[in-house]
């Protein structure tokens, strides 16, 4: 039986001293076939000399062939013992509909999914997609063919990936799919605190104060007018892609300067950014735009809005749990800093009540001034939707078509073959 070397060697006599230019692909496809019986991956490299009428050298070919051996032939992941396809259950479709997927399935949705329901819709499932429904590991503990969990946002703290590490599930999401209109959000939001409209709208609608006073402009700014962009110095927390947009969307409208802060309590400080508290000290508008990790938890604290500025305001449109609500209800009631803009919550979906930040008014609890709320909304816009619909449908896909480690899917995956990615 010839070994690699000896069939390169045949071919290439073959080929070039006694075989016509045109006989060549016969003799690959009689090569490849022979290879392949043999279930061997055979690189050959020929160089493929002809002489025209005159004897000259007329052709130069060089070709590679690649034959696959069956053990290089696409490894699909196995299924569960008694699924002929993948059963996929999404938990809660009331966010948005889910892409078309081409390969054979069962597809169970459900509008919206209560944590006591999900261990029991996700029971028979081989794939979970979800939105903001978590899916624990005591759910998961109960749903022994799960392999995957495609979660259909950026954010996914409310994964256990070291239980699913541990499980062998592979976990993707779609990190960069609302950039676009959660920066864009920012600066609503920044506007609607430094300017005060939510406020100022509600007293033209609800009272008789501007007819009455004339003007609502020391009604609602007693220490004088708001900074406008021009004066703002922006820090920024978390300098990713999320981060990196707001920067630019700010310069755009007229923020001459940005801060960027270095991690929390770090020894060193790169090249660019700032020390944590020195970015707290100078700011006017604080960007929280990290990612909640443990280490991110409670980052902004008393102490840390007692740094700064009484002009400053915060901008939340990262995560709840950031914060600290109790803390921040506080700095707002005693006038510690100007305002804050808040597009999440510690505890989500929320209402009078849940936060220290959301007082019951009706039972004579005071509101928290110059607050600003959106309900988790800065992600929502078409683009986003179609973006996050077709990087869920690609991360599923190649997960069913093993090539989670391609390049063009490696951003989606969080946890992949027993080892987590981010």
């Amino acid at each position: 039986m010839l070994d690699c070397y000896e069939y390169r060697r045949f071919a290439h006599l073959v080929l070039v001293r006694l075989l016509p230019l045109y006989t060549s692909q016969i003799l690959y496809n009689s090569i490849e076939s022979v290879a392949a019986s043999q279930h061997k991956a055979i690189m050959i490299g020929l160089t493929v000399e002809a002489r025209d009428d005159r004897g000259m050298f007329s052709h130069d070919h060089r070709t590679h062939i690649r034959i696959k051996s069956s053990s290089q032939q696409q490894h699909r992941p196995s299924l569960p013992q008694g699924y002929a396809k993948h059963h996929i259950v999404y938990l809660d479709s009331i966010h948005m509909p889910l892409a078309q997927f081409d390969f054979d399935h069962t597809l169970e949705v459900h509008h919206s999914t209560p944590a006591n329901l999900v261990a029991e819709r996700i029971r028979t499932a081989t794939i979970v997609v979800s939105v903001l429904t978590p899916v624990g590991a005591s759910d998961l503990d109960q749903a022994p063919n799960v392999r995957l969990i495609a979660a259909l946002c950026s954010g996914c703290s409310w994964i256990d990936k070291p239980y699913c590490q541990r499980r062998g599930i592979d976990v993707v999401h779609v990190p960069h799919a609302s950039i676009e209109a959660v920066g864009e959000h920012f600066l609503g939001l920044y506007f609607a605190c430094r300017r005060r409209i939510p406020a100022v709208n509600q007293c033209v609608k609800d009272t008789q104060t501007w007819k009455m006073k004339k003007t609502l402009t020391k009604h609602f700014w007693t220490d004088g007018p708001p900074l406008s962009c021009k004066q703002e110095t922006l820090g920024i927390i978390g300098y990713g892609r999320l981060g990196q947009r707001i920067e630019d969307l700010c310069r755009n409208v007229g923020f001459e300067k940005v801060l960027v802060a270095e991690r929390k309590d770090a020894k060193t400080v790169r090249e660019g950014r700032l020390r944590f508290e020195q970015v707290l000290e100078q700011s006017t508008v604080l960007a929280i735009a990290c990612s909640l990790t443990d280490e991110a938890c409670d980052m902004i604290h008393e102490p840390e809005l007692k740094r700064m500025r009484k002009d400053a305001i915060i901008v939340n449109i990262a995560r709840g749990g950031i914060i600290n609500e109790a803390a921040l209800a506080t700095a707002l009631k005693e006038g510690w800093i100007y305002g804050a803009a808040l597009d999440v919550l510690q505890n989500e979906p929320a209402g009078p009540g849940s936060s220290p930040l959301l007082p019951r008014t009706e039972h004579g609890e005071a509101e928290v001034p110059n607050l600003v709320f959106t309900a988790h909304l800065a992600w929502f816009a078409g683009s986003t939707m179609q973006a996050m619909q077709e990087c869920n449908r690609d991360g599923i896909a190649a997960f069913i078509e093993d090539r989670m480690t391609d390049p063009s899917i490696q951003s989606s995956v969080i946890v992949h073959n027993g080892r987590i990615w981010k």
